[in-house]
């Protein structure tokens, strides 16, 4: 038993001076690292930082990179480079405009005048404005405008070289614009005293044509190539069978418009004249003239005596209009509109306007 107890006191004493000797060697370790002047693996310690590295209270564990010396920091004094998500400038004057120009420093624009528009491209500018720019001032003549901002109503715009062009008045309604080798005036229209209702193909010789119809008209078609403001017309009655009262008006050349309606006293033989009230003015075109019984009557009127041409007084183009012939209207009245023409010749009744 002693002997035994005699390993056991040998064996606690061997792990004392064991742990004793480990102890010895990890201090030696430590005074080592500490007072090496090139610390383990070999690098200085100015490569690992400036000496200061402070981090306080992380809540979890963190991982940080401590970049190398010589990299460059955005904490340093010089200007960040567009590389590093900068604009390369240290300073901008008030109203700069900054644009990109590749990889380096972004280039500055002064900001430009007021009459200015900035113009893209490579390396933007300032320039004047042109007309593909929202100008906001009158557009002159030499850039294809007015060269003024206010035009009055239904006024004539007249050239006048650069400037600003000049106006004429329209003057009274119906006028024409007259030139007078330098400028244009408004002036009335030249206007008829009379005109007689002479059909296209008339050979100038009159006829006598029976009138006994209260439907229908007898109708041609006539021109008028100034205006002409009616306030009578007359008719030739050759002879009197039934004398009544008779019907004489005047259509647009369309047929869609009566422009007017008369109706004679008792009719004799010679001149009839009816007033027409309120006086029409028929202006430059052609109208058609129709007449006819608004009573009973059996009369013989004077008409023109026609050449037969079938596209004018036979047969017209299709869908176009005789111009000569008869029409049908209600008993003893004119339609608002002439209606039909069945083509026919010598019908144009010889029929007087006058002012």
């Amino acid at each position: 038993m002693k002997f035994f107890h005699s390993i056991k006191k040998i064996n606690i004493n061997g792990m004392k001076t064991l742990n004793a000797i480990l102890i010895v060697i990890i201090t030696g370790l430590i005074v080592h690292f500490a007072s090496a002047t090139t610390p383990n693996p070999g690098h200085p310690w100015t490569e690992v930082g400036d000496g200061t590295f402070a981090i306080s209270g992380p809540t979890a564990l963190r991982t940080y990179t401590v970049p190398d010396v010589d990299a460059t920091l955005l904490t340093t004094n010089t200007a960040v480079t567009a590389a590093q998500g900068g604009t390369g400038q240290s300073s901008y004057t008030a109203g700069d405009l900054l644009y990109a120009s590749g990889a380096t420093a972004l280039s500055k624009l002064a900001t430009g005048s007021a009459t200015q528009v900035l113009h893209g491209g490579a390396t933007p500018s300032w320039s004047a404005l042109s007309l593909t720019d929202d100008v906001t001032g009158i557009l002159s003549v030499v850039n294809g405008g007015t060269g003024t901002d206010a035009l009055t109503a239904n006024n004539v715009l007249l050239g006048n070289g650069t400037g600003a062009p000049l106006f004429v008045a329209p003057g009274t309604s119906g006028n024409l614009l007259q030139s007078n080798g330098s400028t244009w005036t408004s002036v009335a229209q030249p206007s008829l005293a009379t005109i007689v209702t002479r059909s296209y193909t008339a050979t100038g010789a009159a006829t006598a044509r029976a009138t006994n119809s209260l439907t229908d008209r007898n109708t041609g078609l006539f021109t008028v190539p100034e205006s002409i403001t009616v306030n009578k017309l007359s008719f030739n009655v050759v002879a009197v069978t039934t004398a009544g009262t008779m019907k004489a008006c005047i259509y647009s050349e369309d047929g869609s418009t009566k422009v007017v309606d008369v109706t004679s006293g008792t009719v004799t033989v010679g001149t009839n004249t009816v007033t027409v009230s309120p006086a029409v003015t028929l202006t430059p075109g052609n109208y058609y003239i129709t007449t006819g019984c608004a009573t009973t009557c059996n009369n013989t009127v004077s008409t023109f005596t026609s050449t037969s041409i079938a596209m004018i007084t036979g047969t017209p183009p299709s869908g176009e209009r005789a111009y000569e012939g008869t029409s049908t209207h209600t008993s003893g009245t004119c339609n608002s509109t002439l209606g039909t023409i069945t083509g026919s010749v010598t019908r144009t009744p010889i029929v007087r306007l006058d002012n």
